[in-house]
């Protein structure tokens, strides 16, 4: 931390300094996916990795039988499936990335909201 941050924390009462540690802290991938499962969208992201372990069976029995069967037709048929396997997994995984993208976007933004208050409240208090 800076300086300045520090300073801010001095300041701080302990409710506020709980709710600021929250902020504070750096999340790791693991505990940002963890907390994707607690948000607004939590119906949405269980679908999309229920949907991603779907089209991953579904990618693994396509080459399973692409690599099985004889004829031309259903090899093609079988490569069908497994393109289009790879790519519903692709996007999933794209927006599935995005919305943590977003959830740390708004998490780093609510910490500069409640710093900022914090600090218009030690100039309103001078």
């Amino acid at each position: 931390m800076t300086n300045i941050d520090d300073k801010i924390l001095e300041t701080l009462c302990e409710e506020d300094r709980e709710l600021l540690s929250t902020y504070i802290e750096d999340m790791n991938k693991c505990r940002l996916i963890t907390e994707s499962f607690r948000g607004k969208q939590k119906f949405y992201i269980m679908l999309v990795w229920a949907d991603i372990l779907f089209f991953t069976l579904l990618l693994i029995f396509s080459v399973y039988q692409y690599f099985t069967t004889e004829a031309i037709a259903e090899k093609l048929t079988w490569m069908g499936g497994f393109v289009l396997s790879v790519l519903a997994i692709s996007l999933m995984k794209m927006w599935y990335w995005m919305e943590l993208n977003k959830l740390a976007v708004t998490r780093d933004i609510k910490r500069v909201e409640l710093q900022i208050s914090l600090l218009a409240q030690k100039l309103d208090t001078k």
